[in-house]
């Protein structure tokens, strides 16, 4: 069974996620950018 706190978590993560979307969505120029977490030329 679900906690109440769970639950709550999972509706903000919602929220968040929503907001994201109405935003225009992640970038995903940012997150297939390699260098930015291996360090390193660009490929």
């Amino acid at each position: 069974m679900t906690s109440s706190a769970e639950r709550d978590r999972r509706i903000d993560t919602l929220h968040d996620l929503q907001d994201i979307a109405r935003d225009g969505g992640p970038d995903m120029g940012v997150l297939l950018d390699k260098r930015r977490y291996r360090g390193g030329p660009a490929a």
